[in-house]
Parts: structure tokens; sequence; C-alpha cells
């Protein structure tokens, strides 16, 4: 039963954007009266859910200067990131505070010497570097937490074709016979003749071949203890 929610939960999530890819939401934009930003399944999209929502799609950066076809290509992603979120409601999905502050103290960003979640040094960093208030910045995270939710949750419901499952058993399966020929040299050398004007030559062309390695000739002279110990006799008085 878990597994058909699932499976109907994944193909409410293909759905949701494939509309959005497909143009199934109706926009208000330019439209001074409209009530939203645009229709999403005949749901009204406020102006300032849709704001924030493309706040959030641009990481939380001021609007860069962008051209008209990257500006379409951020209003596509934020459409798509507002019907996963619609999805992720439909599905039950939420991230609660406790797991946001769960995230925030494992943040090495946010920790104090003793590894401990220091709260003013968090609120330091997010609002001097992000330039955001600690509750947008939450908002964020639960956004970005719910989605992978979502994603995560749906992974196991993904249908795999039985031919691309079958292909890759083959390639971790399948055995090969492999042919190859020997060839000694010493079955053929007999066969070969070779002239003092090649063998020359080939000399010539392959010096590197016949280099021997620097040599040292050391001669020296060995006089072994042992061949004098047994003439040799040392009295008491000559060792005191």
């Amino acid at each position: 039963m878990i597994r058909n929610k699932l499976i109907w939960g994944f193909f409410a999530l293909v759905v949701a954007v494939s509309f959005v890819l497909a143009g199934y939401y109706t926009s208000d934009q330019g439209k001074g009266q409209g009530r939203g930003e645009g229709k999403l399944f005949n749901q009204d999209i406020p102006r300032d859910e849709f704001s924030r929502t493309r706040f959030f799609t641009l990481g939380m950066r001021p609007t860069p200067d962008l051209s008209a076809e990257e500006l379409a290509q951020v209003r596509s992603k934020t459409w798509k990131r507002i019907a996963i979120l619609k999805t992720a409601e439909k599905m039950g999905v939420t991230t609660s505070d406790e797991e946001i502050r769960q995230m925030l103290e494992k943040d090495p960003n946010f920790l104090d010497k003793n590894g401990m979640f220091d709260s003013e040094l968090y609120s330091r960093i997010v609002t001097s570097q992000l330039k955001v208030e600690t509750v947008v910045f939450e908002e964020f995270l639960r956004q970005e937490m719910t989605m992978q939710k979502v994603l995560n949750s749906l992974e196991p419901a993904i249908w795999c074709p039985p031919s691309e499952i079958a292909q890759k058993l083959k390639n971790l399966t399948d055995l090969f016979i492999v042919e190859y020929a020997e060839l000694k040299i010493s079955n053929v050398v007999g066969d070969v003749e070779l002239t003092d004007e090649q063998e020359r030559k080939y000399f010539q062309d392959n010096k590197q071949f016949f280099q021997v390695p620097e040599q040292i000739n050391v001669r020296y002279v060995a006089f072994p203890m042992t061949n004098y110990m047994a003439s040799v006799s040392i009295k008491d008085e000559q060792i005191s």
C-alpha cells in the first residue's frame, strides 16, 4: 500500500512538473488587475509567494542583470519549484522546526570553539553574508529539505524498464571468449637472415639498447687475520 502511495505521488510530481514545462499554468504577469502571479492547477499563486520562491530559486541572491532568455529560465525554474512544493503538500511531506534546528546545529559554520551551536554567530553570518533575516534563511532551508524529502521518497518507486535492467545484468554477468595467438621469436629466428650491413645499421640506429652502465674496476690486496693467528703468541705480561 505504501509503495502504491509512493508511485501515485511520483506520478503526481511528474505530472505537476510536466504541466509547468508544457505551460499548463496561467500567468497574470503584465496584467495590472491580476490577483496573483498566475494559476497552477486552477489555484491562484499570490505574487508574494511567487516572488519569495523566485528569490529562493536564485539562492537568495539579489536579482542580477539577466537577459530575457535567462529571466525566462528563472521563471520556469520558479514554477517547477512551486509545483514540487504543492505536490509535497498533497503528499503530506513537511519539514518541522526541530529538523531545521538539528541541521543548523550540525553546520560547522555556526559552531563555536567548543563545537557547540552559537546562535549569535549564526545570526551574524546569515545577516552579514547572506543579507537576509534568519527567519527567511530558515524558510529557504525548509523548502530545500521538503523538496529533498519528496525526491528521496520517490526513488524506490521509480519504475525501470525490464530492457534496461536486463542490459545492466548482462554487463555484470556476461562471459566473453577471447582468442589470441602467441608468436615467439624463437619460432622464427632461424628463418631470418641478415647481412652485415643490416646489422650495422640496426646497431647505429639503436645504440641505446646496447649501452652498458658505467663500471669501476677496483684492485685490492687482502690480508686475512686468520692466516697469522696461529703463528702469533701473546704472553700475559704483554696483555697487562
